[in-house]
Protein backbone atom coordinates (compact mmCIF):
# COMPACT_ATOMS: atom_id res chain seq x y z
CA UNK A 1 0.00 0.00 0.00
CA UNK A 2 1.31 3.59 -0.69
CA UNK A 3 3.46 5.10 2.30
CA UNK A 4 2.72 2.33 4.20
CA UNK A 5 -1.06 3.12 4.89
CA UNK A 6 -3.14 -0.04 5.87
CA UNK A 7 -7.19 -0.68 5.49
CA UNK A 8 -9.73 -0.63 8.15
CA UNK A 9 -10.02 -4.34 8.01
CA UNK A 10 -6.48 -5.22 8.41
CA UNK A 11 -6.56 -2.78 11.55
CA UNK A 12 -9.62 -4.21 12.69
CA UNK A 13 -8.20 -7.78 12.31
CA UNK A 14 -4.73 -6.74 14.10
CA UNK A 15 -7.17 -5.16 17.36
CA UNK A 16 -8.78 -9.09 17.50
CA UNK A 17 -5.76 -10.08 18.76
CA UNK A 18 -5.61 -8.38 21.65
CA UNK A 19 -9.46 -9.26 22.02
CA UNK A 20 -8.06 -12.65 22.40
CA UNK A 21 -5.17 -11.83 24.51
CA UNK A 22 -6.96 -9.61 26.90
CA UNK A 23 -10.04 -12.51 27.65
CA UNK A 24 -7.60 -14.41 28.59
CA UNK A 25 -4.63 -12.75 30.26
CA UNK A 26 -6.49 -9.62 32.00
CA UNK A 27 -9.00 -12.19 33.34
CA UNK A 28 -6.96 -13.97 34.84
CA UNK A 29 -5.04 -10.82 36.27
CA UNK A 30 -8.39 -9.45 38.08
CA UNK A 31 -9.43 -12.65 39.14
CA UNK A 32 -7.32 -15.35 39.31
CA UNK A 33 -5.48 -14.08 42.13
CA UNK A 34 -8.72 -13.52 43.65
CA UNK A 35 -9.81 -17.29 42.52
CA UNK A 36 -7.15 -18.97 44.01
CA UNK A 37 -7.05 -17.45 47.91
CA UNK A 38 -10.74 -17.01 48.07
CA UNK A 39 -11.97 -20.22 46.26
CA UNK A 40 -9.92 -22.58 45.45
CA UNK A 41 -7.89 -22.24 49.19
CA UNK A 42 -4.43 -21.22 48.69
CA UNK A 43 -2.97 -18.56 51.08
CA UNK A 44 -1.91 -15.08 50.26
CA UNK A 45 1.46 -15.87 51.30
CA UNK A 46 1.90 -18.62 48.66
CA UNK A 47 -0.05 -17.31 45.62
CA UNK A 48 2.94 -14.20 45.97
CA UNK A 49 5.70 -17.04 45.88
CA UNK A 50 3.84 -18.35 43.07
CA UNK A 51 3.64 -15.12 41.17
CA UNK A 52 6.49 -14.06 41.60
CA UNK A 53 8.56 -16.98 40.52
CA UNK A 54 6.45 -17.83 37.68
CA UNK A 55 6.31 -14.15 36.55
CA UNK A 56 9.99 -13.95 36.69
CA UNK A 57 10.40 -17.05 34.29
CA UNK A 58 7.65 -15.05 32.47
CA UNK A 59 9.66 -12.25 31.85
CA UNK A 60 12.79 -13.77 31.11
CA UNK A 61 11.43 -16.09 28.37
CA UNK A 62 9.80 -12.83 26.92
CA UNK A 63 13.26 -11.85 24.81
CA UNK A 64 14.00 -15.66 24.44
CA UNK A 65 11.37 -15.86 22.46
CA UNK A 66 11.79 -12.58 20.86
CA UNK A 67 15.07 -13.81 19.42
CA UNK A 68 13.52 -17.06 18.40
CA UNK A 69 10.39 -15.26 16.41
CA UNK A 70 13.46 -12.40 15.08
CA UNK A 71 14.92 -16.26 13.28
CA UNK A 72 11.54 -17.82 12.07
CA UNK A 73 11.05 -18.31 8.30
CA UNK A 74 8.19 -19.65 7.36
CA UNK A 75 6.03 -19.24 4.00
CA UNK A 76 3.59 -17.45 6.69
CA UNK A 77 6.51 -14.87 7.98
CA UNK A 78 8.31 -14.62 10.78
CA UNK A 79 5.71 -13.55 13.22
CA UNK A 80 2.43 -14.56 12.02
CA UNK A 81 2.85 -18.30 12.49
CA UNK A 82 3.35 -18.68 15.85
CA UNK A 83 0.03 -16.86 16.66
CA UNK A 84 -1.02 -20.31 14.58
CA UNK A 85 0.98 -22.60 16.94
CA UNK A 86 0.63 -21.49 20.36
CA UNK A 87 -3.24 -20.92 20.26
CA UNK A 88 -4.42 -23.86 20.95
CA UNK A 89 -1.67 -24.39 23.98
CA UNK A 90 -2.47 -21.22 25.12
CA UNK A 91 -6.48 -21.91 25.32
CA UNK A 92 -5.91 -25.19 27.01
CA UNK A 93 -3.34 -23.76 30.15
CA UNK A 94 -5.79 -20.77 30.23
CA UNK A 95 -8.67 -23.21 31.41
CA UNK A 96 -6.74 -25.55 33.35
CA UNK A 97 -5.36 -22.51 35.76
CA UNK A 98 -9.53 -22.37 36.36
CA UNK A 99 -9.68 -26.29 37.29
CA UNK A 100 -10.02 -27.20 40.92
CA UNK A 101 -8.42 -30.73 41.68
CA UNK A 102 -9.33 -31.94 44.74
CA UNK A 103 -5.95 -32.18 45.97
CA UNK A 104 -4.76 -31.17 49.85
CA UNK A 105 -2.89 -27.56 50.48
CA UNK A 106 0.20 -28.73 48.83
CA UNK A 107 -1.21 -30.80 45.13
CA UNK A 108 -3.09 -27.18 45.09
CA UNK A 109 -0.11 -25.16 44.76
CA UNK A 110 1.70 -27.51 43.05
CA UNK A 111 -1.17 -27.76 40.27
CA UNK A 112 -1.71 -23.78 40.44
CA UNK A 113 2.37 -24.02 39.44
CA UNK A 114 2.01 -26.10 36.34
CA UNK A 115 -1.25 -24.34 34.69
CA UNK A 116 0.41 -20.96 35.37
CA UNK A 117 3.40 -22.01 34.41
CA UNK A 118 2.04 -23.23 31.02
CA UNK A 119 -1.10 -20.01 30.66
CA UNK A 120 2.12 -17.62 31.34
CA UNK A 121 4.48 -19.37 28.66
CA UNK A 122 2.70 -19.99 25.71
CA UNK A 123 0.75 -16.27 26.32
CA UNK A 124 4.38 -15.32 25.49
CA UNK A 125 4.46 -17.88 22.60
CA UNK A 126 1.73 -15.85 21.19
CA UNK A 127 2.19 -12.30 22.15
CA UNK A 128 5.57 -11.42 22.24
CA UNK A 129 5.68 -12.29 17.99
CA UNK A 130 1.77 -10.64 17.85
CA UNK A 131 3.05 -7.20 18.91
CA UNK A 132 6.10 -7.53 16.87
CA UNK A 133 3.58 -7.64 14.01
CA UNK A 134 2.64 -3.78 14.17
CA UNK A 135 6.34 -3.51 13.17
CA UNK A 136 6.61 -5.60 10.23
CA UNK A 137 3.21 -4.58 9.11
CA UNK A 138 3.92 -1.09 7.89
CA UNK A 139 6.97 1.58 8.53
CA UNK A 140 4.15 4.49 8.76
CA UNK A 141 4.70 5.96 12.31
CA UNK A 142 1.18 7.15 12.07
CA UNK A 143 -0.27 4.03 11.22
CA UNK A 144 1.42 2.05 13.71
CA UNK A 145 -0.30 4.74 16.40
CA UNK A 146 -3.55 3.69 14.66
CA UNK A 147 -2.47 0.05 15.02
CA UNK A 148 -1.79 0.65 18.40
CA UNK A 149 -5.23 2.22 18.92
CA UNK A 150 -7.05 -0.21 17.61
CA UNK A 151 -5.49 -3.03 19.80
CA UNK A 152 -6.02 -1.25 22.75
CA UNK A 153 -9.85 -0.78 21.58
CA UNK A 154 -9.53 -4.52 20.85
CA UNK A 155 -8.25 -4.93 24.90
CA UNK A 156 -10.85 -2.80 26.29
CA UNK A 157 -13.87 -4.78 23.96
CA UNK A 158 -12.13 -7.86 25.66
CA UNK A 159 -11.75 -5.99 29.17
CA UNK A 160 -15.32 -4.81 29.24
CA UNK A 161 -16.52 -8.60 28.38
CA UNK A 162 -14.44 -10.77 30.35
CA UNK A 163 -14.92 -8.22 33.37
CA UNK A 164 -18.21 -7.72 33.68
CA UNK A 165 -20.01 -10.94 32.09
CA UNK A 166 -17.46 -12.77 34.24
CA UNK A 167 -19.54 -12.95 37.66
CA UNK A 168 -23.07 -14.32 36.24
CA UNK A 169 -21.27 -16.16 33.67
CA UNK A 170 -19.59 -18.39 36.57
CA UNK A 171 -23.25 -18.29 38.72
CA UNK A 172 -24.86 -19.17 35.77
CA UNK A 173 -22.60 -22.19 34.64
CA UNK A 174 -21.71 -23.03 38.25
CA UNK A 175 -25.57 -23.39 39.58
CA UNK A 176 -24.16 -22.03 43.04
CA UNK A 177 -21.22 -24.24 42.69
CA UNK A 178 -17.96 -21.66 42.69
CA UNK A 179 -15.57 -23.87 41.27
CA UNK A 180 -17.56 -25.50 38.36
CA UNK A 181 -18.43 -22.05 37.32
CA UNK A 182 -15.32 -20.72 36.75
CA UNK A 183 -14.10 -23.59 34.93
CA UNK A 184 -16.77 -23.12 32.61
CA UNK A 185 -16.41 -19.79 32.12
CA UNK A 186 -12.71 -20.06 31.11
CA UNK A 187 -13.34 -22.64 28.35
CA UNK A 188 -15.94 -20.06 26.99
CA UNK A 189 -13.40 -17.19 26.78
CA UNK A 190 -10.65 -19.59 25.52
CA UNK A 191 -12.83 -20.54 22.76
CA UNK A 192 -13.85 -16.94 21.87
CA UNK A 193 -10.14 -16.26 22.49
CA UNK A 194 -8.84 -18.72 19.35
CA UNK A 195 -10.96 -17.62 17.26
CA UNK A 196 -10.40 -13.85 17.41
CA UNK A 197 -6.65 -15.25 16.88
CA UNK A 198 -7.38 -16.95 14.03
CA UNK A 199 -8.98 -13.67 12.63
CA UNK A 200 -5.47 -12.00 12.86
CA UNK A 201 -3.67 -14.78 11.76
CA UNK A 202 -5.61 -14.55 8.58
CA UNK A 203 -6.47 -10.98 8.05
CA UNK A 204 -2.75 -9.57 8.65
CA UNK A 205 0.26 -9.26 6.32
CA UNK A 206 4.31 -8.79 7.00
CA UNK A 207 5.21 -6.18 4.40
CA UNK A 208 8.81 -5.53 5.90
CA UNK A 209 10.88 -8.86 5.72
CA UNK A 210 12.96 -9.79 7.99
CA UNK A 211 16.89 -9.98 6.62
CA UNK A 212 17.50 -14.13 5.51
CA UNK A 213 20.65 -14.32 8.05
CA UNK A 214 19.96 -15.13 11.89
CA UNK A 215 20.90 -12.76 14.39
CA UNK A 216 23.13 -13.99 17.21
CA UNK A 217 22.15 -13.13 20.85
CA UNK A 218 24.89 -11.20 21.52
CA UNK A 219 24.14 -9.18 18.59
CA UNK A 220 20.73 -8.60 19.70
CA UNK A 221 21.64 -7.05 22.58
CA UNK A 222 23.30 -4.54 20.87
CA UNK A 223 20.15 -3.07 19.36
CA UNK A 224 20.15 -1.84 22.57
CA UNK A 225 23.33 0.36 22.81
CA UNK A 226 22.99 3.70 22.76
CA UNK A 227 18.87 3.33 22.15
CA UNK A 228 18.09 6.28 24.67
CA UNK A 229 14.26 5.55 23.40
CA UNK A 230 14.23 1.78 24.08
CA UNK A 231 16.15 2.02 27.45
CA UNK A 232 13.29 4.73 28.72
CA UNK A 233 10.25 2.79 27.42
CA UNK A 234 11.66 -0.48 29.17
CA UNK A 235 11.65 1.27 32.45
CA UNK A 236 8.25 3.10 31.90
CA UNK A 237 6.75 -0.15 31.22
CA UNK A 238 7.75 -1.91 34.18
CA UNK A 239 6.15 1.06 36.35
CA UNK A 240 3.47 1.16 34.53
CA UNK A 241 2.84 -2.15 34.78
CA UNK A 242 3.34 -2.98 37.92
CA UNK A 243 1.08 -0.38 39.43
CA UNK A 244 -1.44 -0.59 37.11
CA UNK A 245 -1.88 -5.08 37.40
CA UNK A 246 -1.90 -4.46 41.55
CA UNK A 247 -5.36 -2.48 40.80
CA UNK A 248 -6.23 -4.41 38.67
CA UNK A 249 -5.39 -7.45 40.91
CA UNK A 250 -6.47 -5.58 44.06
CA UNK A 251 -9.40 -4.54 42.83
CA UNK A 252 -11.55 -7.53 43.63
CA UNK A 253 -10.46 -7.36 47.15
CA UNK A 254 -11.14 -3.75 47.60
CA UNK A 255 -14.71 -4.70 46.12
CA UNK A 256 -15.37 -7.14 48.54
CA UNK A 257 -13.18 -6.02 51.77
CA UNK A 258 -12.75 -2.60 51.77
CA UNK A 259 -16.12 -1.95 50.43
CA UNK A 260 -17.97 -4.97 51.40
CA UNK A 261 -19.57 -5.50 47.96
CA UNK A 262 -18.32 -8.09 46.01
CA UNK A 263 -21.58 -7.30 43.55
CA UNK A 264 -19.59 -4.50 42.02
CA UNK A 265 -16.13 -6.48 41.26
CA UNK A 266 -17.01 -6.56 37.34
CA UNK A 267 -18.98 -3.30 37.34
CA UNK A 268 -16.20 -1.12 38.44
CA UNK A 269 -14.19 -2.96 35.96
CA UNK A 270 -16.54 -2.61 33.29
CA UNK A 271 -17.04 1.05 33.95
CA UNK A 272 -12.98 1.43 33.63
CA UNK A 273 -12.78 -0.32 30.48
CA UNK A 274 -15.87 1.39 28.39
CA UNK A 275 -14.44 4.74 29.72
CA UNK A 276 -11.09 3.28 27.73
CA UNK A 277 -12.94 2.60 24.82
CA UNK A 278 -14.84 5.17 24.33
CA UNK A 279 -11.32 7.44 24.61
CA UNK A 280 -9.30 5.28 22.88
CA UNK A 281 -10.78 7.40 19.44
CA UNK A 282 -9.08 10.59 20.84
CA UNK A 283 -5.40 9.72 21.37
CA UNK A 284 -4.31 9.59 17.51
CA UNK A 285 -5.95 13.07 17.51
CA UNK A 286 -4.16 14.35 20.96
CA UNK A 287 -1.40 12.46 19.91
CA UNK A 288 -1.17 14.49 16.72
CA UNK A 289 -1.55 17.91 18.17
CA UNK A 290 1.04 17.45 21.72
CA UNK A 291 3.11 14.58 21.05
CA UNK A 292 3.19 10.75 22.50
CA UNK A 293 5.59 11.74 25.16
CA UNK A 294 3.23 14.17 26.37
CA UNK A 295 -0.15 12.44 25.84
CA UNK A 296 1.35 9.32 28.28
CA UNK A 297 2.12 12.16 30.72
CA UNK A 298 -1.79 13.01 30.42
CA UNK A 299 -2.07 9.64 31.12
CA UNK A 300 -0.26 9.91 34.32
CA UNK A 301 -1.99 12.79 35.31
CA UNK A 302 -5.46 10.57 35.35
CA UNK A 303 -3.66 8.18 37.38
CA UNK A 304 -2.47 10.33 39.81
CA UNK A 305 -6.51 12.14 40.25
CA UNK A 306 -7.42 8.69 39.82
CA UNK A 307 -5.44 7.42 43.48
CA UNK A 308 -6.65 10.54 45.33
CA UNK A 309 -10.52 9.83 44.58
CA UNK A 310 -9.76 6.75 45.71
CA UNK A 311 -8.32 7.63 49.14
CA UNK A 312 -10.51 10.63 49.53
CA UNK A 313 -13.75 8.73 48.53
CA UNK A 314 -14.11 6.44 50.83
CA UNK A 315 -16.88 3.91 50.76
CA UNK A 316 -18.82 6.80 48.54
CA UNK A 317 -20.66 4.78 45.51
CA UNK A 318 -20.00 7.78 43.26
CA UNK A 319 -16.54 8.67 44.39
CA UNK A 320 -15.85 4.35 43.56
CA UNK A 321 -17.26 5.06 40.18
CA UNK A 322 -15.42 8.09 39.37
CA UNK A 323 -12.11 6.20 40.18
CA UNK A 324 -13.40 3.42 37.24
CA UNK A 325 -14.11 6.38 34.76
CA UNK A 326 -10.60 8.04 35.53
CA UNK A 327 -8.60 4.43 35.88
CA UNK A 328 -10.23 3.81 31.87
CA UNK A 329 -8.81 7.10 30.90
CA UNK A 330 -5.82 6.42 32.92
CA UNK A 331 -5.33 3.10 30.82
CA UNK A 332 -6.29 5.26 27.68
CA UNK A 333 -3.65 7.17 27.34
CA UNK A 334 -0.83 5.81 28.95
CA UNK A 335 -0.74 2.03 27.14
CA UNK A 336 -1.87 3.22 23.95
CA UNK A 337 1.13 5.88 23.43
CA UNK A 338 3.63 3.44 25.23
CA UNK A 339 2.62 0.54 22.66
CA UNK A 340 2.83 3.13 19.85
CA UNK A 341 6.34 3.82 21.09
CA UNK A 342 8.11 0.69 21.67
CA UNK A 343 7.98 0.25 17.76
CA UNK A 344 9.47 3.47 17.27
CA UNK A 345 12.43 2.47 19.48
CA UNK A 346 13.68 -0.49 16.62
CA UNK A 347 14.27 2.01 14.33
CA UNK A 348 15.76 4.55 16.80
CA UNK A 349 18.45 1.37 17.72
CA UNK A 350 19.18 0.11 13.99
CA UNK A 351 19.72 4.06 13.52
CA UNK A 352 22.26 4.25 17.10
CA UNK A 353 23.70 0.71 17.05
CA UNK A 354 23.51 -0.54 13.45
CA UNK A 355 21.64 -3.46 14.55
CA UNK A 356 17.77 -3.80 13.46
CA UNK A 357 16.25 -6.49 15.69
CA UNK A 358 12.20 -5.55 16.06
CA UNK A 359 11.67 -9.32 18.44
CA UNK A 360 14.23 -8.07 20.44
CA UNK A 361 13.59 -5.09 21.13
CA UNK A 362 9.47 -5.77 21.32
CA UNK A 363 10.78 -8.51 23.86
CA UNK A 364 12.21 -6.58 26.05
CA UNK A 365 9.69 -4.37 26.43
CA UNK A 366 7.35 -7.37 27.27
CA UNK A 367 9.98 -8.17 29.58
CA UNK A 368 9.71 -5.28 31.75
CA UNK A 369 5.64 -5.61 31.29
CA UNK A 370 6.11 -9.20 33.15
CA UNK A 371 8.48 -8.17 35.01
CA UNK A 372 6.32 -5.39 36.29
CA UNK A 373 3.03 -8.55 36.57
CA UNK A 374 5.34 -10.18 38.52
CA UNK A 375 6.02 -7.95 41.04
CA UNK A 376 2.53 -6.56 41.10
CA UNK A 377 1.31 -10.23 42.03
CA UNK A 378 3.91 -10.45 44.66
CA UNK A 379 2.46 -6.98 46.31
CA UNK A 380 -0.85 -8.22 46.33
CA UNK A 381 -0.19 -11.79 48.25
CA UNK A 382 2.67 -9.69 50.58
CA UNK A 383 0.35 -6.89 51.43
CA UNK A 384 -2.76 -9.22 52.14
CA UNK A 385 -0.89 -11.71 53.90
CA UNK A 386 0.54 -8.68 56.24
CA UNK A 387 -2.67 -7.46 57.22
CA UNK A 388 -3.44 -11.28 58.27
CA UNK A 389 -5.82 -11.53 55.94
CA UNK A 390 -7.48 -15.39 55.28
CA UNK A 391 -9.26 -15.89 51.79
CA UNK A 392 -11.50 -18.42 53.55
CA UNK A 393 -12.36 -16.79 56.44
CA UNK A 394 -16.11 -15.71 57.14
CA UNK A 395 -14.34 -12.07 58.87
CA UNK A 396 -11.17 -10.66 57.88
CA UNK A 397 -8.93 -8.98 60.32
CA UNK A 398 -9.12 -4.79 61.01
CA UNK A 399 -5.86 -4.26 59.32
CA UNK A 400 -6.76 -5.24 56.28
CA UNK A 401 -9.53 -3.14 54.88
CA UNK A 402 -7.42 0.32 55.68
CA UNK A 403 -4.23 -1.14 54.42
CA UNK A 404 -6.08 -1.87 51.03
CA UNK A 405 -7.45 1.90 50.71
CA UNK A 406 -3.80 2.84 51.53
CA UNK A 407 -2.27 0.38 48.86
CA UNK A 408 -4.96 1.25 45.93
CA UNK A 409 -3.70 4.36 46.87
CA UNK A 410 0.10 4.51 46.76
CA UNK A 411 0.69 2.47 44.15
CA UNK A 412 -1.42 4.51 41.15
CA UNK A 413 0.10 7.73 42.54
CA UNK A 414 3.82 6.78 43.13
CA UNK A 415 3.63 5.02 39.71
CA UNK A 416 2.83 7.93 37.41
CA UNK A 417 4.76 10.12 39.09
CA UNK A 418 8.04 7.83 38.81
CA UNK A 419 6.68 7.76 35.04
CA UNK A 420 6.49 11.20 34.58
CA UNK A 421 10.31 11.40 35.67
CA UNK A 422 11.70 8.72 33.76
CA UNK A 423 10.23 10.37 30.33
CA UNK A 424 11.83 13.67 31.22
CA UNK A 425 14.79 12.84 28.65
CA UNK A 426 12.93 11.06 26.00
CA UNK A 427 13.11 13.24 23.03
CA UNK A 428 11.82 11.04 20.13
CA UNK A 429 9.72 13.19 17.82
CA UNK A 430 7.89 12.64 15.06
CA UNK A 431 10.74 15.40 13.11
CA UNK A 432 13.46 13.01 15.06
CA UNK A 433 12.30 9.70 13.90
CA UNK A 434 11.91 10.72 9.87
CA UNK A 435 15.21 11.90 10.06
CA UNK A 436 16.39 9.08 11.62
CA UNK A 437 14.38 6.75 9.26
CA UNK A 438 16.39 8.97 5.90
CA UNK A 439 19.57 8.57 7.65
CA UNK A 440 19.34 4.31 7.69
CA UNK A 441 18.05 4.81 3.87
CA UNK A 442 20.62 6.56 2.95
CA UNK A 443 23.14 4.38 4.93
CA UNK A 444 22.02 0.84 3.03
CA UNK A 445 22.03 3.16 -0.27
CA UNK A 446 25.77 3.54 0.45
Amino acid sequence: MDNGKLSVREKVCYGLGDVSANLIYTTASTYLIFFWTTVYGISAAATATLSLLVGLWDAIFNPIMGIIADKTRSRWGSYRPWLLWGSVPLAVFSTLCFLTPGFGDGGKLVWAYVAFFGMKTFFSVVNVPYGVLCNVMTANITERMSLSTYKNMGSDVANIFGSYCLPPLVLLFGQGVETEGYFKTAILLAVIGFICLMFTFAGCKERLVQPKETMPLKESFKALKGNKAAIIMLLVMLVMNTAVIFKFSFNAYYCAYYLNNEAIIGITAAIAFAAGLISKPFVPIVSKRIGKKATLILGCVFMIADGIVFYFGGISTFAVYLGAVLFGFTLTFTFTPIWGMVPDSIEYGEWSSGVRAPGFIYSTATFANKLGVSISGWLVGVILAATGFDGMAEVQAASVAPAIQVAMTAVLVVGAVVTIVLLIPYDLTVEKYDKILKEIKERKKA
